[in-house]
């Protein structure tokens, strides 16, 4: 995926991406609290992404929301615009349900479970759910040297350049970019390990789960299965045998 920007126009979206050859956009919003009006706030984005690519083309682009929820109130709003709108079987076809919100709550992932598959979005989670800086850098250490030992070096540029950067200053990614080109693993001090070794407390919910779940929905609406392992961080292998299943 491309990032975009983490400031989009004059209202905020926290992060924007585009898929690399095609006109689908990933809009990430942040929410610390229960905002009732989630839906309206997702669709001013949506119409100002879907202005930005018409002047570029005829057809509008696809907007997909995520809403991350760092709360621990249980997430009350509504995430389609149809159960906003007033329901009348004889103008059921007007009716506008189109539009809705994957919601995401940090608090119901612990740390290894994000930890399980690297990807932009649980590099994200992962940030918003570190309590201070000092443990966001013990887990962005460990998110580079996974990625090290993958060698997956263009994902974990990625994701200090566009994540990382979002919550640490030029110096501290100037610093973690040039570690990325070191072949040895980033060593940690004794206290920093500790802080490492430390988790919160959270439901069990396993993040692959929630992954191949949507990986299924998407191969139910036919997308392509470059796209889906594009966007999930799914192998080729593990797609087809989901397709299996559908």
């Amino acid at each position: 995926m491309k990032f975009i920007t983490k400031q989009y126009k004059e209202k905020q979206a926290d992060i924007v991406y585009r898929l690399k050859e095609k006109p689908v956009y990933f809009l990430i919003e942040h929410q610390s609290t229960v905002n009732q009006k989630m839906i309206e706030k997702i669709g001013n984005y949506t119409k100002q992404i879907m202005q930005r690519e018409e002047t570029n083309s005829l057809l509008y682009p696809i907007v997909v929301p995520i809403v991350i929820y760092t709360g621990f109130q249980k997430w009350t709003a509504k995430t389609k615009f149809s159960q906003k709108q007033y329901y009348e079987k004889v103008y059921s076809e007007y009716q506008y349900t189109s539009l809705w919100y994957n919601l995401i709550a940090v608090q119901d992932y612990t740390f290894e479970e994000l930890l399980e598959t690297t990807s932009l979005f649980t590099s994200f989670m992962i940030m918003e759910k570190c309590k201070t800086k000092e443990e966001k850098l013990v887990y962005t250490k460990k998110i580079i040297n996974k990625l090290k030992k993958e060698k997956s070096k263009e994902l974990a540029e990625e994701i200090i350049k566009n994540i990382m950067a979002l919550f640490f200053g030029r110096n501290i990614i100037t610093k973690m970019l040039e570690e990325l080109e070191r072949k040895e693993e980033i060593s940690m001090s004794p206290a920093t390990k500790m802080l490492f070794d430390l988790q919160l407390e959270g439901e069990k919910r396993g993040i692959m789960k929630t992954i191949k779940e949507t990986a299924q929905k998407m191969l139910k609406k036919n997308m392509d299965l470059k796209d889906i392992e594009e966007i999930t961080g799914l192998t080729k292998e593990e797609i087809e045998k989901l397709q299996e299943c559908v």
